[in-house]
Order: structure tokens, then sequence, then C-alpha cells
């Protein structure tokens, strides 16, 4: 496949082949397409005596977000429990970056950063509407189990299929946007 140099500017020229920028493509595709978000209004319940989102507050919304995605995905708190098997919390990892007030919506996204084994990590990633700061970023590293004896079980291959199709499935037309988009990029720069 032929290579094409475009100069990015003045102290860099890149090189590279339309198959290198479908393959950084279905990176950034995968990163960005496949969270699950959930939009929030800082209510007065939310406030603690310092007049912003009390922390443990932004925790609930992480759970809930997390609870919601599974739930779409067709794995309900009921499913699990019909399964005799769930995903319980190891750990937690949250970095609150900015401070939330009365009356701000928020966007909370949500993905699978790693499902393998018995174990998953979940991302997160408060966003404030108006002027997208980032208010948290956060880390939750679950364990499935069974419900009856609470040992680790490896997690089926469907469930994990669940999660692996969402992101094939997502990602097909973004896939098919960013090829058509460096097609006339290229086509652009007369390459």
């Amino acid at each position: 496949m032929a290579a094409y140099t475009k100069s990015v500017s003045t102290r860099l020229n890149v090189k590279v082949s339309l198959e290198s920028l479908s393959k950084i493509a279905s990176c950034f595709k995968l990163i960005m397409e496949t969270k699950y978000k959930v939009s929030i209004k800082v209510c007065e319940i939310h406030i603690d005596e310092f007049k912003h989102v009390n922390n443990e507050i932004y925790l609930t919304w992480l759970l809930k977000a997390a609870t919601k995605h599974s739930a779409v995905l067709g794995y309900s708190l009921q499913k699990y429990v019909d399964d005799g098997a769930a995903f319980v919390v190891r750990r937690h990892e949250l970095d609150y970056l900015a401070p939330a007030f009365l009356e701000d919506e928020l966007v909370v996204e949500t993905w699978i950063a790693e499902m393998s084994g018995f174990r998953t990590t979940r991302g997160y990633r408060i966003v404030r509407k108006h002027d997208q700061k980032i208010i948290l970023q956060a880390k939750t590293f679950w364990v499935y189990v069974s419900l009856s004896s609470g040992r680790p079980l490896k997690i089926p291959k469907e469930l994990i299929g669940v999660f692996n199709r969402l992101s094939c499935d997502l990602n097909q037309d973004v896939n098919h946007r960013v090829e058509q988009t460096i097609e006339r990029t290229l086509e652009q720069v007369h390459v």
C-alpha cells in the first residue's frame, strides 16, 4: 500500500498509510463510542455543607450508571440473581478534579476498560455540560462471584460477548464514517 506524506507543521512530517489510519481510527472508535452516558442535574439533596456536590454522591452516580449500562445490555440486577452470579466491587479509585454545584448539568460516562477471567475494570468520567469540564475520573474494579458461595467465578463467555458485541455494533458505523473522512481529507490535499 502506498505511503502518503503530509506536512503537519513546520517541524513535523508524518508518513502514514491508509491501513495505518484505519488502525488508528479503530482504536479511537473503541475508546470514544462504547461509553454509556447518563445525564444528571445537581439538586439540593446532592449538596453538602460546603455548597458543592458531596463526595459520596459521585460514587452513587457511578454505581447507578454502571447498573443502567449493564441492564441496557440485558444484564439487569434480576438477571444476575436468576443466573446466581454477579459482579461485586473490589475497589474504587476516584479522582475529584473540580467541584460541581447546585443546578449543574452533568454527564456520567461509563465503559468497560477490561474484562477477563473473573475480574473487570470499569472506567468512569463525569463532565459538566456547559463548559465540558471534567469533574471526576474513576475506576471500579469488580469481581464476578457466585451469589451462593461468594467465591469468584470465571466470567461467562456469553457475558463477555455481550459487551464485545456492543463495541462491534457501535463501531461498524463509526469505522465507515472515519474511513470516509480519511478519504475526503486525502482528496483535499491531492495525495
